[in-house]
């Protein structure tokens, strides 16, 4: 029955020890340390936020200066190009005018040499006749002073 008593003696008082100690701990100031980490956490957060922030802003000023450069380089390019296609098409107008030139300059030489051409060949075949009526006569007369011979001596 002491076992009894002291048993309950012992918890009453380990209630009242706890009961005690529990009070002393909920009087005591509240740690605050883990609302200044966080505070501390937000804080680098938003600085690292505002320094990605700030050089998106400087990448699209560099994206929207290079596109810029990009487009003024094409048109460069486009109008080089326009004015390089205008001075060869000026240049090959100008030399189709001189190869039309030279084969109409040859079209007439060429011309000219085959009426000279026909000109002797006609000349040729009047002397060839010329010869041949010469040639035939001569036969002719031949043959008539052949055939005479022939009727004297029969």
């Amino acid at each position: 029955m002491i076992e009894i008593i002291l048993l309950i003696i012992g918890i009453i008082v380990g209630f009242i020890v706890g009961y005690l100690y529990g009070k002393m701990k909920a009087y005591q100031p509240i740690d605050t340390s883990p609302l200044n980490t966080l505070s501390t956490q937000v804080a680098e957060m938003r600085a690292k936020f505002e320094e990605i922030e700030r050089t998106r802003r400087e990448i699209e000023r560099h994206r929207e200066k290079f596109d810029e450069e990009r487009e003024r380089r094409f048109e460069e390019f486009v109008k080089s190009l326009h004015q390089l296609f205008s001075e060869l098409s000026e240049k090959t107008s100008k030399l189709d005018a001189e190869k039309d030139k030279r084969i109409a300059e040859l079209m007439e030489q060429t011309r000219k040499f085959f009426e000279e051409q026909k000109k002797h060949t006609e000349r040729f075949l009047l002397e060839q006749g010329k010869s041949r009526e010469e040639i035939e006569k001569r036969r002719d007369a031949q043959i008539d002073d052949m055939k005479r011979m022939i009727s004297m001596f029969t």
